[in-house]
């Protein structure tokens, strides 16, 4: 069992997770694109990994905020600090749409709006983002600027 999937047989229902994502070099042929999130209660976790394809720096904030939302158990309450503005107002703008309002935007990476929302929904979880500012005083958010970094440098596959 790896340890990220303890968080899916958690009793708690409150969950707190910080998310970055990062894209360096992005003029050159070396880019690399990362994300992170850290899970800080009710158990501290940690992932990160590479991205490829269609890189930006929005798309791997998207991809960490996405991918902690896939390890929450069912019914929790989550709350995800981000330091994207760009995710933040498109969540919000997304948030009470249905899937076929979605479908019918023109909102950048659809594809994975949808599978965030619909995660989300079948999940039954309540999320709420806040935003954190970039490079801010804060331990957590610190942390998970570094784990995204990292994450860009990761071997891919």
């Amino acid at each position: 069992m790896y340890p990220i999937e303890l968080i899916l047989t958690s009793e708690e229902s409150d969950i707190e997770i910080y998310t970055d994502g990062s894209m360096k070099n992005k003029a050159t042929s070396e880019i690399t694109m990362g994300c992170a999130f850290i899970i800080s209660a009710p158990i501290k976790h940690n992932f990160n990994c590479s991205i490829e394809d269609n890189p930006s720096s929005n798309k791997a904030e998207l991809m960490a905020v996405l991918l902690s939302i896939m390890v929450c158990s069912k019914a929790a309450n989550v709350i995800i600090y981000s330091d994207s503005q760009w995710v933040i107002n498109i969540f919000g703008n997304l948030y009470y749409s249905t899937i076929n309002e979605i479908e019918k935007s023109k909102v950048n990476y659809k594809v994975l709006w949808l599978c965030l929302f619909k995660i989300i929904g079948i999940n039954n979880l309540k999320v709420r983002l806040i935003k954190v500012k970039a490079h801010s005083d804060c331990d957590y958010n610190k942390e998970v600027d570094i784990l995204a970094k990292a994450g860009g440098e990761k071997t891919q596959y």
